[in-house]
């Protein structure tokens, strides 16, 4: 019995050794990856760079690091004229902001950026999205710090101002800066899981365009921007209302680190005047400008009320060829 006794006791000493090296051993599997791993999940305001002072949504799985756009993820096509873009050349939607892989407190990986020069598209051929590759970007609790070389364009011009034997010299431009900063404070799960995109500004516009029984030329959605000068959280539409005639010219202003009731979804409207010219609609003169028109809430539910809002306060009725106002 005591040989017995004593066999139960190594037995359960042994158990507990098991144990204490398997809980050694077999790491959470939402534990940072290694010593010195900096978490980076969050919302962060870019500062440089093609999407300067946008917000982005940055997730990290593992050691893979994706950036989000929460909103301004369109690359416009390079026009002259931002109210009446070729309709065949509206632009295109980017998916990620970012995508890399992190180690400890340092990242590589690629960003992604628009062609904003119109010949580079046009007589060229490149894409309106390129991506840039990065190394050892600087990781830390409240800052990101990014590097890249952009691609370099070589070309001729013939005798009609076209240009030719374009020549892409992969990272032959002159050093970006990005850095981005921890937005804070933030409700970050909230501000991650609702994005503000130009097929979400559409879907708004239209909804509370038929509640007022506005109609909407088939061509509206191609004019997706306002201006070059539009501030960078701000997603821009363009209403050309022929039964008017007028503009209608929106700003969509995005915060989406404000608490609700806060105005997180801002609406600014111009009011255009529009006239034909030799057959073609051409913009006149600005009739109004109504700043705050509306706003509402981060969410699907907040943007309509927003839009709403503005579309509202114009009073568009007054107008309408025929009124009486």
């Amino acid at each position: 019995m005591k040989h017995f006794v004593l066999l139960i006791k190594r037995l359960a000493f042994l158990s507990a050794i098991s144990l204490v090296l398997l809980a050694v051993l077999v790491k959470p599997a939402n534990d940072p990856q290694g010593p010195g791993t900096v978490d980076v999940a969050g919302v962060w305001r870019v500062s440089g760079g093609y999407d300067n002072r946008k917000d982005v949504c940055i997730k990290a799985d593992g050691n893979r690091l994706e950036g989000e756009f929460i909103y301004g993820n369109y690359c416009d096509y390079p026009h002259e004229d931002s109210y009446f873009p070729p309709q065949h050349a509206s632009g295109m939607a980017r998916s990620l902001f970012l995508s890399g892989t992190q180690e400890g407190a340092s990242a590589k990986g690629r960003i992604s950026a628009c062609t904003h020069v119109k010949k580079l598209v046009d007589d060229c051929h490149l894409s309106l999205e390129y991506q840039a590759s990065f190394q050892d970007a600087e990781l830390s609790k409240d800052t990101i710090t990014i590097k890249y070389k952009p691609d370099y364009v070589k070309h001729d011009q013939d005798n009609t101002g076209q240009w030719t034997n374009c020549n892409v010299i992969p990272n032959g431009a002159d050093e970006v800066k990005v850095t981005l900063t921890r937005r804070k404070p933030c409700n970050s799960a909230a501000a991650c899981s609702y994005h503000v995109t130009r097929d979400e500004i559409r879907r708004a516009v239209e909804e509370e365009c038929r509640k007022r029984h506005i109609e909407l030329p088939s061509y509206w959605e191609a004019a997706s921007g306002i201006g070059n000068s539009v501030p960078p959280n701000e997603i821009g539409f363009v209403l050309p209302l022929e039964q008017y005639p007028i503009l209608v010219v929106g700003g969509v202003s995005v915060d989406p680190c404000k608490s609700s009731g806060d105005g997180a979804i801002q609406v600014e409207l111009f009011v255009v005047e529009m006239k034909k010219v030799n057959g073609k609609w051409q913009k006149g003169k600005i009739i109004k400008r109504i700043d705050g028109a509306g706003s509402g809430d981060f969410s699907p539910k907040g943007l309509n009320q927003a839009i709403g809002g503005g579309l509202d306060a114009a009073n568009l009725d007054q107008y309408r060829v025929g009124s009486s106002s």
